[in-house]
């Protein structure tokens, strides 16, 4: 599972990691904090990650060009709650969750 997102990184990292300025993201992390804010508790469910998809990608589109972040979100969202024996678990507010950082924030 995590060669699938090594081997993106390794493809594309001579376009996907061209240095970029934190403002040129801001658009999308605005889009996100919209989601949390205000779409996500609509739906009165939990994320079964940790942390959920939506600070996930949150945290990616601060860390990384927008091109790499939004591949690394779609590969979040692709593996989202499935395959938990190769996560580590924790119990939060009594329900189960698999633990899930980028790797810019372990």
């Amino acid at each position: 599972m995590w060669k699938r997102g090594v081997f993106i990184l390794i493809l594309f990292s001579g376009f996907f990691l061209s240095p970029l300025k934190a403002e040129e993201n801001a658009a999308a992390v605005d889009y996100i904090h919209f989601y949390q804010k205000f779409l996500s508790p609509l739906k009165n469910s939990h994320c079964r990650m940790y942390p959920s998809c939506s600070a996930y990608s949150k945290m990616l589109f601060q860390d990384y060009p927008f091109p790499l972040a939004m591949a690394l979100t779609a590969d979040r969202l692709s593996r989202c709650g499935h395959d938990s024996k190769f996560y580590l678990s924790a119990n939060f507010n009594g329900s189960r969750r698999l633990i899930d950082f980028p790797a810019t924030r372990l």
